[in-house]
């Protein structure tokens, strides 16, 4: 297995997901690419800290929304879904990305673990890991909510 193989097969690998003779492979490969290991490392420790992050609680608006959002014609939630993943798309080709040198001083409330974990995020410049947090969250909720979509309203 080379680099590109084991990349490919990263998640399924620290999910535990993956048959016994790829998984078996993973190790050999982990065992002699240092590389490889400091990624799943990496990956490893982002989705603990990931998961450490308190769960988002609906408010009590969002289960009426939903009901509001599913009586309208598909054809024009099929339209409203279209129109928000284009304006999504343009808005992270256009918008540039600012991944800060240093972790906020702000952050200081963080556990010592969390802030070295951030800090070691942003000098390798590898801040697509945490940057993917708001959108499990964002998934995790429309999940809770039986794979409804969200809400329609006013932010």
């Amino acid at each position: 297995m080379n680099c590109s193989d084991f990349k490919s097969i990263l998640v399924e690998h620290l999910d535990g997901r993956l048959a016994p003779d790829a998984e078996a492979a993973a190790h050999s490969h982990l065992d002699s690419c240092p590389g490889c290991r400091r990624e799943a490392e990496l990956h490893r420790r982002t989705w603990e800290l990931a998961g450490r992050i308190e769960a988002i609680e609906p408010g009590a608006a969002f289960a009426a929304s939903v009901r509001r959002r599913v009586r309208r014609p598909r054809i024009l939630a099929l339209a409203g879904s279209c129109a928000a993943a284009a304006a999504l798309v343009a808005a992270l080709l256009l918008v540039p990305r600012h991944k800060p040198e240093s972790v906020d001083p702000g952050l200081a409330t963080l556990p010592q673990e969390d802030r070295r974990l951030l800090e070691e995020l942003a000098r390798d410049r590898t801040w697509e890991l945490a940057d993917n947090i708001d959108v499990i969250r964002a998934y995790e909720l429309i999940e809770a909510n039986g794979g409804a979509p969200a809400p329609d309203e006013d932010h």
